[in-house]
């Protein structure tokens, strides 16, 4: 009997934990995705000044600091958060958001260039700040 009860125990605690890790890269995937939906928008309207409160929204201080510094550096040529210079609203129509199978808190995102004609990737990492997701590194 006691056996029946740690056994029902730990397959429900196992459950529990599965359930909890969804939701966890459900948040993480919405949150990339409302941040697309407002990014992306701005390199055609709105200019860098826009552009750069979406970033500070969505990203942790120490990422924001790391792009500013390599900007100046001119080691970054182009905006890493679509791996390209330029970006076109018609990305959102074909964003793919996927959790990565095997490194934790990676998330791959891709979109149709159709200019280029292919599919563009960014690997993000995802940081849990407080209660909200933030955008912490980029994975080459």
């Amino acid at each position: 009997m006691k056996t029946k009860n740690i056994l029902f125990l730990l397959l429900l605690h196992i459950l529990l934990f599965a359930k909890t890790a969804q939701a966890q890269t459900d948040s993480a995937k919405m949150m990339l995705l409302n941040f697309y939906k407002a990014y992306i928008p701005t390199f055609e309207m709105t200019g860098i000044k826009q552009t750069l409160k979406v970033q500070k929204q969505y990203s942790t201080a120490k990422l924001i600091a790391w792009i500013d510094k390599q900007t100046e550096k001119e080691e970054l040529n182009y905006d890493p958060y679509v791996n390209a210079q330029d970006a076109d609203q018609d990305w959102l129509k074909t964003i793919r958001i996927e959790k990565d199978a095997k490194t934790l808190n990676l998330y791959n995102v891709s979109f149709f260039d159709n200019f280029e004609k292919k599919r563009r990737f960014v690997r993000l990492f995802v940081t849990k700040e407080g209660n909200k997701y933030k955008i912490s590194g980029f994975k080459s």
